[in-house]
């Protein structure tokens, strides 16, 4: 069986909405339907239920930006080191946010509030324990290797590089990230 693609995902939520399925936590994070969101939260909603690629309701409200939905999901035992489909983090997803690609090809938001907005989930994430260190096996098609060990790796330091987020890359040093990340070429480090 094949995996679907998360354009297929969406179109299927779509069509599952259309025909009046009901909305949970997950969907209404995908769907970027935020007051509802907070509305399931208040009503003391699942928060463990995952999508099809794994993203857990963590995941998508630090992708998205949403500060105070990331914080309330955290007060509410939210696993900061729970790992999708493909081993990213919610930590990952925080930094690495999305909208616009970057010449590497990750996502990356653009312009200063989004990258505070950023900073500041990654905070909250470190701030309950996440984990700087863990690491994907793979994430947009692409893998980095360790220059000591040769062994495939990215990690959320690995990302913040990418994106240019010095106050998240000082963050995760202060909070253990391994510094043996690899470096990308310096033209992601402008």
């Amino acid at each position: 069986m094949k995996a679907m693609s998360y354009e297929e995902n969406d179109r299927l939520e779509q069509d599952l909405l259309k025909a009046g399925a009901q909305v949970g936590l997950t969907e209404a994070l995908e769907l970027e339907d935020f007051p509802r969101a907070r509305t399931f939260l208040a009503e003391g909603g699942i928060i463990t239920v995952r999508e099809i690629m794994g993203m857990n309701p963590l995941m998508l409200a630090a992708e998205k930006g949403q500060a105070d939905i990331v914080q309330t999901l955290l007060d509410r035992g939210a696993d900061p080191n729970a790992q999708d489909n493909r081993g990213s983090t919610a930590l990952m997803f925080a930094i690495l946010g999305e909208g616009s690609q970057t010449p590497s090809g990750h996502t990356q938001w653009s312009g200063a509030r989004d990258m505070e907005a950023r900073t500041k989930i990654v905070t909250m994430l470190l701030d309950h324990h996440a984990n700087p260190n863990l690491n994907p096996y793979f994430y947009h098609g692409r893998h980095y290797r360790n220059p000591t060990t040769d062994e495939i790796e990215e990690t959320a330091l690995s990302y913040a590089q990418e994106v240019n987020n010095r106050a998240a890359v000082d963050l995760l040093i202060q909070h253990g990230a391994n510094l043996h990340a690899p470096r990308l070429p310096a033209k992601f480090n402008k």
